[in-house]
């Protein structure tokens, strides 16, 4: 059995609705940075690094990781792993707001990610965040700086 852990830099990070944004980044330092009027959400969108075999092993997801910077007017609501279009996680009714959330997130049971759904290569992984922007000076803000997985064989 074998373990692996792949990480993705927040610049990657896709934002659904550019037009409700007011600054979007992409910065190679940093990672994604997206300021929103009040009022408004959006959600943001991250590849995970998704293997379907490693040294010829199936491969099952046990956790993951998330790295985001949310000032106190930017409130992350909820969170979905997505396995193609199959949300396989959902952590709701989150109220995470002005602070650093740097959180490894285990799941219940482990997920097989090996060639599934009759793709040869299977599907990607992709971390979705529904986050709400809030009134109040400054203006709602969010830094994306990476988000990893964990894969056992």
């Amino acid at each position: 059995m074998g373990e692996y852990r792949f990480a993705t830099h927040g610049v990657a990070t896709v934002v659904e609705y550019p037009q409700s944004a007011k600054l979007i980044q992409h910065r190679g330092d940093l990672g994604t940075v997206v300021e929103q009027e009040a009022g408004t959400y959006g959600w943001f969108h991250i590849p995970l690094t998704t293997p379907n075999q490693m040294d010829g092993d199936e491969v099952e997801l046990k956790s993951f990781w998330l790295d985001v910077n949310l000032n106190e007017n930017a409130k992350m609501t909820r969170i979905d792993l997505r396995y193609g279009q199959e949300c396989i996680y959902r952590l709701e009714d989150l109220s995470v707001m002005g602070l650093l959330f740097g959180q490894g997130i285990s799941l219940p049971e482990p997920v097989k990610v090996s060639n599934g759904g009759g793709s040869y290569f299977g599907y990607g992984l992709t971390l979705c965040l529904r986050i709400e922007f809030l009134s109040g000076e400054p203006r709602g803000r969010v830094e994306f700086y990476s988000a990893a997985a964990h894969f056992e064989t």
